[in-house]
């Protein structure tokens, strides 16, 4: 568990990663040509609209809170609350796994800290996770019904910032019906209340689509967009696609559709990625297991403390010289860079592959915990996620942040094994 003052330690810390990540250029794009004008049409005439036009990409649940935050005098004022719910949610994984704070521990919870610094719905769907699973836990083990109502009431939330969660449900319905240890301890009608609970609360989307497009839809329409642009992070794949935005923007206008990411768009490119997968189904499982593989070797975001001292501009100059290069010369184009520039990024390539060999030692290390068939109902909770997570990277899109998610879950696993055998 954690005291006062180690409380106080872990604020401070948390404030610190957030200062020096302050200068992040992450998914800022996204933030200021969806989110901030999503959340403007919302506090200026409660429609979920840019220029006029309804939109059912993205998930609205980011700019809402956008706009709740938004009266209280400024937009920037979201990552305050991320910082608050990251804290919480920090105390939330000590509980969850029965861990005695540690000072040292603060080094690895910086891949926790600096996912909730910048300004993308990542940020509250990874601490919302915590909570998730720790109150999806106590459901299990109690049989308590308002246990299941509140995970449900989390996973609703989580879903109205991120819908790719929906496939986390059929998921752990097949885990009840598996997992002997799970099925005595729960019947399927309480385990039912969760994914009531989350329908309830993931209904308002729904039908807003029904009502704005005519389609009862639960999710976001970016779906296939994404599905499409990712068969391209297979390198020299057949198909000739980038996996940039522009490949979809490029075949949706082909076919007189301007948006790939909107509804029309969406049912035209789910076509197209299902015809190219039929046609071409080795390449699309070397794609699966190229990103399979970097799961394992490609590591996690660790923060972009390179661009604190440096404008964005500058940054994204230097990051396509970094991009560019190959190999150790990568460092070479790093230290070419004035003083200003090339400490501090530096300083974070060695961070993120210092992590890099951490989550490798830890997902390797839960592997080997998994095959051992020492379960219990947490572990059978993180299992099922941890699939989740695989299955969605390897077969959709791989992208390093969405692998924090379920860094604090394997984590904590592999700190318990740790702590139990000291």
């Amino acid at each position: 568990m954690i005291n006062k003052k180690e409380k106080y330690v872990l604020m401070f810390f948390i404030l610190l990663i957030y200062i020096f990540n302050s200068g992040s250029i992450a998914q800022l794009d996204v933030y200021h040509q969806y989110y901030i004008p999503l959340a403007d049409s919302i506090l200026n005439d409660f429609s979920y609209s840019i220029n006029g036009n309804s939109v059912s990409y993205p998930m609205w649940g980011y700019s809402i809170l956008l706009s709740l935050v938004k009266l209280f005098g400024s937009y920037n004022y979201i990552i305050g609350f991320q910082l608050v719910l990251c804290y919480f949610s920090i105390l939330s994984f000590y509980r969850l796994f029965q861990l005695n704070y540690k000072n040292i521990h603060l080094v690895l919870l910086l891949p926790i800290i600096s996912l909730s610094t910048v300004k993308w719905n990542d940020a509250i769907v990874g601490s919302l996770l915590i909570f998730y699973i720790e109150y999806l836990c106590k459901a299990y083990k109690s049989g308590v019904v308002k246990n299941f109502i509140i995970s449900g009431l989390l996973l609703g939330i989580i879903l109205n910032f991120r819908s790719e969660y929906l496939l986390l449900i059929p998921i752990q319905i097949v885990s009840v019906l598996v997992f002997k240890s799970v099925r005595s301890n729960v019947s399927f009608i309480k385990h039912c209340v969760i994914y009531l609970t989350t329908f309830l609360i993931l209904l308002p989307w729904a039908l807003r689509n029904k009502s704005e497009f005519d389609e009862l839809k639960f999710t976001s329409s970016n779906g296939a967009a994404v599905m499409y642009i990712s068969l391209g992070q297979l390198p020299d794949n057949k198909w000739g696609i980038k996996p940039i935005d522009e490949s979809a923007f490029n075949f949706v206008n082909k076919n007189k559709i301007k948006d790939p990411y909107s509804i029309d768009g969406e049912k035209i490119l789910k076509s197209e990625f299902i015809d190219l997968v039929i046609k071409e189904p080795i390449e699309y499982a070397k794609k699966c297991g190229y990103n399979l593989l970097n799961i394992f070797i490609g590591g996690i975001y660790t923060g972009e403390y390179g661009s604190l001292l440096i404008t964005r501009k500058e940054r994204i100059r230097i990051d396509n010289k970094i991009n560019s290069s190959k190999g150790i010369e990568k460092f070479n184009t790093i230290l070419k860079e004035d003083y200003q520039s090339n400490v501090l990024i530096l300083l974070e390539k060695i961070i993120l592959i210092s992590y890099r060999l951490l989550w490798l030692f830890l997902i390797s290390y839960f592997m080997y915990l998994i095959f051992m068939k020492n379960y219990d109902e947490l572990t059978i909770i993180i299992m099922v996620l941890v699939i989740f997570k695989l299955l969605t990277v390897s077969m959709i899109q791989y992208e390093y942040r969405h692998i924090n998610s379920v860094y604090p879950f394997v984590l904590g696993i592999v700190l318990r094994k740790v702590v139990k055998k000291v």
